[in-house]
């Protein structure tokens, strides 16, 4: 049985058969966002604890800096998980078909972070906190 590499994306024949493959790669941010937020937040102790002790100064603005970035990728790693979710719902509500994940996921799209994080409690237990 000989078998030969047909071309670069992955299909190969072998003797009659031709086999194919895809495969497909996503970038999740989720977490890569919340790594973010608490590597800004220990640079904001450290600057506290080099300045402890010490006036306001220029060193200020950078501890500004530092925990608005934490904040922020806080809320973007929220925002990435809850996205992620529903991307990936039907491992998360599997009682749903593809068709009312879909059309649920329409209308949440464009929602806030915890108005859509409140939809998949909901969707998930059935009930609201």
């Amino acid at each position: 049985m000989s078998s030969k590499r047909a071309n670069r994306s992955g299909t190969f024949v072998l003797s009659a058969a031709t086999v194919s493959a895809t495969v497909k790669t996503r970038s999740n941010f989720a977490v890569r966002h919340l790594i973010t937020a608490a590597t800004f937040a220990r640079m904001s102790c450290v600057i506290e604890e080099e300045n402890k002790g010490l006036p306001f100064g220029a060193f200020y603005e950078d501890i500004v800096s530092f925990v608005t970035g934490a904040i922020m990728f806080s809320v973007a790693s929220l925002e990435a998980n809850i996205n992620e979710i529903f991307i990936d719902g039907e491992q998360y509500f599997t009682e749903m078909s593809p068709e009312s994940r879909t059309a649920r996921w329409l209308l949440a799209e464009k929602k806030s972070v915890l108005d859509k994080h409140d939809l998949a409690i909901t969707l998930k237990c059935t009930y609201s906190f």
